[in-house]
């Protein structure tokens, strides 16, 4: 798993996926999980309206690199 942050955004990726994790305006979170290498192969998206601490956003993120879809 490796973790970049660009601009506003923080990636976090393994060999197949990327999350990108965006900081909403007021409170809270955007997280979209993608085909790696190509930004337009939407799998999920969450919303998620708390603010987390750091640790716990990189839990959820992790949480979301494991399930495994059919392609």
């Amino acid at each position: 798993m490796n973790i970049k942050k660009e601009n506003e955004k923080t990636i976090i990726e393994d060999e197949q996926f990327e999350i990108h994790i965006f900081k909403k305006v007021f409170k809270g979170y955007i997280l979209k999980k993608f085909l790696k290498g190509s930004f337009f192969d939407l799998i999920e998206q969450r919303e998620i309206n708390v603010e987390l601490t750091e640790d716990q956003l990189l839990q959820t993120a992790q949480d979301m690199l494991k399930p495994l879809y059919s392609l």
